[in-house]
């Protein structure tokens, strides 16, 4: 097949902290267009990713989760094998919280993330701090203007976080690539060319990460 197959060259989006893992970008990449599959993946903040796809504006999103469905609903269609599973982590400087949902404290999050969104539904409003890269969350969390923060399993340990007094499961989660409505002839073919990367022993995401 071409490298056009399908369609003109398609533009999907990321979120902008996937820029810290390039190979999730250029394996998928390279993996579609040998299924005869153009695309290019654009690191945009994952709040104007949303807006753009419930536009139509782009052609897809890139690692976003599986309950991302209650966001966009029938805008958009999930390629049913995910790129990628990690973990949600609660990290904070209080101690002794048995569950991360007993915290009362300032907690960080990323503006746009669903998951941590959800996790933090209960909490006090005024207490969320959302903020719009990951290293401003980082940033948050060291300078102590909250006590708390979410992140990716895999970024507990980049961030040399792995010492604070409590480190919880917030959330079990599969990131999956989601196609606008639009572009529904192009899940299956999406689908064969991930579910074949990861069969053939691939991995789109450094394995530390997860």
């Amino acid at each position: 097949m071409s490298a056009n197959a399908y369609a003109d060259c398609l533009n999907l989006a990321a979120d902008s902290s996937f820029e810290n893992y390039p190979s999730l970008a250029s394996q998928l990449e390279k993996q579609l267009s040998k299924n005869g599959i153009c695309a290019k993946i654009l690191y945009i903040p994952g709040k104007r990713g949303t807006k753009m796809l419930l536009s139509h504006d782009i052609d897809g999103e890139v690692g976003r989760i599986s309950y991302y469905k209650r966001r966009v609903g029938s805008s958009a269609i999930k390629v049913p094998t995910p790129l990628f599973t990690t973990n949600g982590m609660f990290v904070s400087r209080v101690p002794d919280l048995k569950k991360y949902q007993d915290y009362k404290g300032k907690i960080g999050i990323l503006r746009g993330w669903v998951w941590m969104d959800e996790a933090v539904k209960n909490f006090v409003p005024r207490n969320i701090v959302a903020v719009d890269n990951i290293d401003t969350l980082h940033s948050i969390f060291r300078k102590k203007r909250v006590d708390a923060i979410l992140l990716p399993e895999g970024m507990v340990n980049a961030f040399k976080l792995e010492k604070e007094k409590t480190i919880l499961l917030a959330s079990k989660l599969t990131y999956h690539v989601w196609l606008s409505s639009k572009n529904r002839n192009l899940v299956a073919p999406f689908d064969k060319a991930i579910r074949e990367f990861l069969e053939d022993g691939g991995q789109f995401l450094p394995a530390s990460t997860g």
